[in-house]
């Protein structure tokens, strides 16, 4: 089962690369559908509302799930 750790590695990486000039936000839309999709299957636990907020918004997850 993934960590916290790998789902915050990998939002945080998209949070960039989305900030890159010209990058398309629709391929990052698919970029996280496709890993939320892994990670749901890998763990039922996995918060897909947390995960989307930390790739958009670039919100640290472990921070995200304390404020609510």
């Amino acid at each position: 089962m993934m960590s916290k750790k790998i789902y915050e590695t990998f939002a945080n990486k998209i949070y960039n690369q989305d900030k890159i000039e010209g990058f398309n936000h629709e391929v990052t839309k698919g970029i996280v559908r496709f890993t939320s999709d892994i990670f749901a299957s890998d763990n039922p636990l996995f918060q897909l509302d947390k995960y989307e907020r930390a790739c958009y918004e670039g919100l640290h997850i472990r921070k995200s799930i304390k404020n609510g």
